[in-house]
């Protein structure tokens, strides 16, 4: 029977003598462990994936190309065009294609108006910024929608589209331009309720989207304040995320071509509209959003 210190010198020995061999070992178990992380993750992203371009998110991530991408909750809550436009980049990379933006099929007016959401479901921004208009919906009536523009008295609102590069101003895809929202913790919006926090911050979004030539990939108000919902749920900065969220897009942006719009569609009428400023009118119908700037 073995001593104790036998036991150990034998132990010692071995390692001694093996070093480079227990070194392998360890690394190829390690390796085996973060390969079988890799798989699982991209078999649980799959599984929770609602749409063809989530699929081709999650096998971009699992691709190794797709580290700079948001979670699958922020990639889910942008517009589809957005979508696109950040898988777009390290989709080429990864060899991996892109389904394409699906157009909505018509629908008679009858449809339309079934399924209208009603003003009492869509939370509505009321903005008091810049803007002597307290109630975005308060003066809408007043306007008319033809398509492209919006007219309120002597005033008209024209639809705006993504623009090419070379018609943007000059350095607002650099690290100058930066979107900042306020603090929700500080006043005035410490002792108000998030939905006036919203409001406010709605507009400075899509102030920015336009400054970038994204006219036509903006998220509506309701995804907007979903977006927070899913992000305060985590426990992590709003403000923060979309910050980081523009600095990403501006560098997609600077990298690729985007079409001025993905279809041909309208809003229903005018009371999908909302004044954001007196400036500019966003109307949506919860999923598609279109801005109209004066």
């Amino acid at each position: 029977m073995s001593s104790p210190k036998s036991t150990i010198r034998n132990h010692i020995s071995i390692q001694s003598i093996y070093p480079l061999a227990l070194n392998t070992v360890r690394r190829g178990f390690l390796l085996l462990m973060l390969q079988a992380s890799t798989a699982y993750s991209a078999t649980n992203c799959l599984e929770l994936a609602r749409t063809k371009m989530e699929e081709a998110y999650c096998k971009v991530k699992a691709s190794g190309h797709g580290k700079t991408l948001p979670s699958l909750q922020d990639f889910r809550n942008n517009p589809e065009q957005m979508q696109r436009l950040l898988l777009k980049n390290p989709a080429k990379k990864a060899k991996i294609t892109l389904p394409e933006i699906s157009h909505p099929s018509k629908k008679t007016t009858r449809d339309v108006q079934h399924q209208q959401p009603t003003k009492d479901s869509i939370p509505m921004p009321k903005t008091r910024q810049n803007t002597v208009i307290v109630d975005g919906t308060q003066g809408i009536s007043r306007c008319i929608l033809q398509k492209n523009q919006i007219q309120c008295g002597p005033d008209y609102y024209l639809l705006r589209t993504n623009l090419p590069n070379h018609e943007l101003e000059p350095g607002v895809l650099e690290r100058g331009n930066q979107l900042h929202f306020p603090d929700s913790l500080s006043p005035p919006y410490s002792e108000e309720s998030s939905m006036q926090y919203l409001s406010d911050c709605y507009p400075l979004y899509i102030k920015k989207m336009l400054s970038i030539g994204l006219g036509d990939s903006t998220m509506s108000f309701t995804q907007f304040v979903t977006m927070h919902e899913e992000i305060q749920k985590t426990d992590a900065d709003f403000a923060k995320r979309f910050s980081e969220m523009f600095e990403l897009l501006k560098m997609e942006k600077s990298n690729n071509a985007v079409r001025r719009r993905y279809n041909d569609t309208y809003p229903a009428n005018i009371e999908q509209c909302m004044f954001l400023s007196g400036d500019i009118i966003a109307c949506d119908n919860v999923k598609k959003n279109w801005v109209y700037q004066r």
